[in-house]
């Protein structure tokens, strides 16, 4: 991997720029960072290079250089476990409980709510619980669950409670998806709430 240090970081908007030892600057996205890591300015990281014809981006960002280890497959193990505590406990939850399961589950293990996605969909139009819709739709995008993450992003459209950040992280998931329109639409929608510069970023 390659060694660099974050110049520039714009948590409420998910992105920041990487200035690699070669000296050349890199884009990189919120969930292109390996997790537990968070970016903070100035953090020495690692990165595997790459880029695309919006220019050069860096992605499985970390601050961490070490390979897996024996406490990686532990951590496996055990979330596994709870895994299978909580698929026993829906089965028999009401609303309430259900909401508090799932909202463990992103915890956890994020990329599982897939496997329930329908169910937790209607859960979130049943319901309208905002800060639910919001973890569901978050956790999905930072697994790169874009398709699905456009879908609770759209919820919270419908019910009037988004905000730049949000916007911004829908035209984002369109753009993944390959729908310039949607995009830009959104991510314009994004820059007219905030004063974030869309001219600056929109290249990449």
């Amino acid at each position: 991997m390659a060694r660099g240090k974050i110049i520039k970081y714009f948590a409420e908007k998910g992105f920041g720029f990487i200035e690699g030892e070669d000296n050349v600057r890199r884009f990189f996205h919120i969930s292109d960072v390996i997790k537990p890591y968070r970016p903070i300015l100035n953090d020495i990281i690692y990165y595997s290079p790459t880029s695309s014809i919006k220019g050069e981006k860096a992605i499985e960002v970390t601050d961490n250089n070490k390979p897996l280890n024996k406490y990686n497959s532990v951590k496996v193990n055990i979330v596994v476990s709870e895994i299978e505590s909580i698929l026993k406990k829906l089965q028999s939850a009401n609303t309430e409980e259900k909401i508090l399961l799932y909202e463990k589950m992103i915890r956890i293990s994020p990329t599982h709510l897939i496997r329930f996605h329908q169910k937790i969909y209607e859960l979130c139009i049943k319901t309208e619980k905002i800060d639910f819709i919001k973890n569901i739709s978050n956790a999905l995008f930072l697994e790169r669950q874009y398709r699905y993450a456009i879908q609770y992003f759209e919820i919270l459209h419908v019910l009037n409670s988004a905000n730049s950040e949000m916007y911004y992280r829908l035209g984002y998931s369109y753009e993944n998806l390959n729908d310039a329109k949607m995009s830009e639409y959104y991510l314009k929608l994004s820059t007219s709430m905030s004063d974030f510069d869309f001219n600056k970023c929109k290249k990449y």
